[in-house]
């Protein structure tokens, strides 16, 4: 009886010791991503300041720049582009197209109907969307939008991002690199954006049901 007691302590010991790691990896995760996120809002709103440089949303100005910040954040964004109020996509960058057509794909789809687009103009702040599947991409994405403000205060378009879901899994990776541990991150209505099961992903599967 007493090796089955000296037993059981090991085996309570090796329980706290896996809870406490737990907790530990996941503070750790959640800060990691919170970080993501807020360099990755950075980008989006750098980028709706200096489209405001444009106040007639010129096309011409605006693709240049919207190429820019995307091919400067493409380890983070999968595209980035910027919405008319009409909430038609009226620039747009793919960095990993492998021609203008794949790298334009977005230009003139229509967003209006989408929840991030709708706050935006509604609220005149950034929004981070729930996980969508991407009308471009059809994969699942996390989109950051901010507003861009016309010289009397009020939204003349959008500047927007679709948040690489791989590079959150990086970040996850990273954290459980020395870890026996799986990763699993939600978006804020608990849809699965970084699971071990691709097909969970895919399938926007909600672990807050």
């Amino acid at each position: 009886s007493v090796s089955v007691w000296r037993g059981k302590q090991t085996y309570d010991r090796g329980q706290q010791a896996r809870a406490a790691s737990g907790e530990i990896f996941s503070h750790t995760l959640a800060r990691s991503v919170n970080i993501f996120l807020g360099l990755s809002v950075k980008a989006v709103e750098t980028m709706a300041r200096e489209a405001e440089v444009s106040p007639s949303l010129d096309v011409e100005q605006l693709q240049p720049l919207v190429t820019r910040f995307a091919a400067q954040n493409q380890s983070t964004y999968i595209s980035m582009y910027i919405i008319g109020i009409d909430g038609k996509e009226i620039a747009d960058y793919f960095p990993s197209g492998v021609d203008e057509s794949d790298q334009l794909v977005g230009i003139g789809i229509d967003l209006k109907d989408r929840s991030y687009v709708q706050r935006v103009l509604a609220e005149h702040k950034t929004v981070v969307s729930e996980t969508v599947i991407g009308r471009s991409t059809k994969r699942p994405v996390v989109v950051i939008a901010a507003p861009i403000f016309d010289a009397h205060g009020e939204v003349s378009a959008i500047a927007a991002g679709s948040l690489n879901l791989d590079a959150l899994a990086g970040l996850a990776a990273q954290a459980t690199a020395q870890e026996s541990l799986r990763p699993i991150v939600v978006d804020k209505n608990g849809v699965v954006v970084v699971h071990h099961d691709p097909d969970l992903i895919a399938a926007l599967t909600n672990f807050g049901n």
